[in-house]
C-alpha cells in the first residue's frame, strides 16, 4: 500500500499524544488532591509527583538502587 509508512508513523505518534495528555490528566487529578489535603503549592505538587516517577522508574525496570550498591561493590 502506497503511503503505508506514513499512515503508521502518524497512528503510533497519534497514539503517544493520546497516552501523554491522560497521563497529564491523571497527574492533575493527584496534583489537586495533594494541593487539598496538605494546603502545599502547585509547583511543589508537580515537584513532588516527577520526582516519584522518576525514582521509581528504573526501579520498576530492575534498575533500583540495589542495582546501584551492586555497581559499586563491583567497581571497589
Amino acid at each position: 500500500m502506497r503511503g503505508g509508512s506514513f499512515i503508521g508513523l502518524l497512528f503510533f505518534v497519534l497514539v503517544f499524544f493520546a497516552a501523554l495528555t491522560s497521563s497529564i490528566s491523571v497527574m492533575e487529578a493527584i496534583v489537586s488532591s495533594l494541593m487539598d489535603r496538605f494546603k502545599i503549592s502547585r509547583v511543589r505538587c508537580y515537584f513532588c509527583i516527577v520526582l516519584s516517577i522518576v525514582m521509581g522508574i528504573p526501579s520498576s525496570l530492575g534498575n533500583g538502587i540495589c542495582q546501584i550498591l551492586r555497581f559499586w561493590e563491583w567497581i571497589f
